[in-house]
């Protein structure tokens, strides 16, 4: 079976690339670039996200509101090993681990 290492902010995506690297791993990882950390996430609807993001920062879908439908797809597949990398001093980090970690079950 193969594995698939889940990031969820950007640096932690770029040191675990490095890592792999130098390890001579090849495995795959996917990153949740999602910053669950600001704005409304209950419910985790993508459109009221990006509507606040738009208010608040004068922001929009063009500015880097991520397209999470890959990392759902490739997170969520049940035929691969999963290993979850974040800290839980990182409010990004640890907020993405907890919207995806219940899927699973």
């Amino acid at each position: 079976m193969s594995t698939i290492h889940i990031v969820f902010s950007a640096l932690a995506a770029e040191n675990l690339k490095t890592a792999l690297h130098d390890a001579g791993r090849e495995d795959r990882f996917v990153c949740y670039f999602d910053n669950l950390s600001l704005g409304p996430i209950n419910p985790p609807d993508r459109h009221v996200r990006l509507k606040w993001f738009e208010q608040e920062f004068a922001c929009n879908d063009e500015c880097g509101f991520p397209n999470d439908e890959a990392f759902w797809r490739d997170a969520l597949n049940e035929n691969v090993r999963k290993v979850a990398w974040l800290s839980r001093r990182s409010a990004p980090e640890y907020a993405g681990f907890l919207e995806w970690e219940p899927l699973l079950l």
